[in-house]
């Protein structure tokens, strides 16, 4: 049995050493390749990556934000835990002057604690884009601070203010978290498209065509019955109103009113289709409709078939008017009257007593009609409640 391949997982690294950490968790996870590069370049090295190669990507901090803004490939960002700043911080103990920690977008939890363990004076400050970056830095080189840490855009720019720069490492377990991350949303992402692949072949399988519109009626799903219905393609219609698309249509009603409209005549330019209209809840409140259209051609075709079965079963007429004999003046009038009105698409009623020939003439002019090569099924009407036999 073929195991299925690994998914392939894109690190763009600032350092090299984070390169390394990863690549060996990636064991018998992912197929992991190494770029290297931060905020700008990571986005430009992120655009020229193979979205359909590439499964995910990995990256840290505002490298990762960057990189985000510049692909469809999913992003996972490799976050700073305290383990982190610790271990970066653990040569610092006892340390006299005020350390400023960057952080991207958000507080580390326990900061204080680490402080309080080396006997160092920590002050934190989180920055939201790499202008907020630089303009922090230029604060804390007023403030005459002489160590940061952080990330590598922020240690890298702090040299370049006469200031320490000490980059936080991301550890094994900040990795694999990100990783067992990365990976659920692979899966995620490989059973979403699994679903929907089998969904469109679902769709174009169904020979009734199907619309389906949102809670702002903007068509979401057109299948290719309703492509030749419609003569339209589905990426002309995809995302628009489905009024401004299809005339007569009562889809808006239906999502107003919330009340499904089963097996309805509309209107279609010269000819007629029949459409089921069912709304789609989600708990109490409509969220769409889904139709089902048929049109005429298809419904023929399907009765023309199942006629022709319903023959091959034995549901033909065997007698003619040749096999009707009589020398009687008023019967063979009859029988001229029926040739007449079997030519015709007008129902023919036959009456008459119990044994006067009545099916021996219903299968004669069903054989003289323009319908002999379709089923003949005979009905015992006595069989029928009165009520029923009014309504048909």
């Amino acid at each position: 049995m073929n195991k299925n391949p690994l998914p392939n997982l894109a690190l763009i690294t600032p350092y090299p050493q984070l390169g390394e950490i990863v690549a060996e968790q990636c064991t018998g996870i992912f197929n992991c390749h190494v770029y290297h590069g931060s905020l700008e370049k990571a986005a430009s090295i992120a655009r020229n990556l193979d979205t359909e190669y590439y499964d995910v990507i990995l990256s840290r901090g505002g490298t990762a934000e960057y990189i985000e803004k510049s692909t469809q490939i999913p992003v996972v960002k490799i976050l700073t835990s305290t383990a982190d700043l610790l271990k970066s911080l653990i040569p610092l103990k006892n340390y006299p002057q005020h350390i400023a920690f960057f952080n991207y977008q958000t507080y580390l939890t326990d900061v204080l604690l680490i402080a309080q363990a080396l006997n160092i004076t920590i002050d934190e400050f989180v920055f939201l884009s790499h202008a907020d970056m630089t303009e922090k830095l230029e604060q804390c080189r007023r403030r005459r601070y002489a160590t940061v840490t952080g990330g590598f855009p922020v240690t890298d720019s702090a040299r370049q203010y006469a200031m320490q720069g000490i980059l936080i490492e991301n550890g094994v377990e900040s990795v694999n978290s990100a990783l067992r991350e990365a990976l659920a949303i692979v899966e995620t992402t490989k059973r979403k498209a699994q679903d929907t692949a089998r969904l469109e072949i679902i769709l174009s399988s169904i020979t009734e065509g199907i619309i389906v519109t949102n809670e702002n009626n903007e068509i979401q799903v057109f299948n290719r019955s309703a492509e030749k219905i419609f003569g339209l393609s589905g990426t002309q219609v995809i995302g628009k109103p489905v009024d401004s698309i299809i005339k007569n249509t009562r889809i808006n009603q239906v999502l107003l009113t919330a009340a499904p409209e089963i097996r309805e005549l509309q209107e279609l330019d010269s000819t007629y289709i029949i459409t089921s209209r069912v709304p789609i809840f989600m708990g109490k409140r409509c969220i769409g409709v889904v139709c089902s259209f048929t049109d005429t051609p298809q419904i023929e075709k399907v009765e023309r078939i199942l006629r022709g079965k319903l023959k091959k079963k034995g549901f033909n007429a065997r007698y003619t008017f040749d096999h009707i004999f009589t020398a009687n003046g008023e019967m063979q009038a009859i029988k001229k009257l029926a040739q007449i009105y079997a030519r015709t698409d007008s129902p023919v009623m036959i009456y008459g007593e119990s044994g006067t020939g009545k099916e021996l003439f219903a299968q004669s002019i069903h054989n003289h009609s323009l319908r002999s090569r379709g089923p003949f099924v005979a009905i015992n009407c006595a069989a029928i409640p009165e009520s029923l036999l009014e309504s048909e």
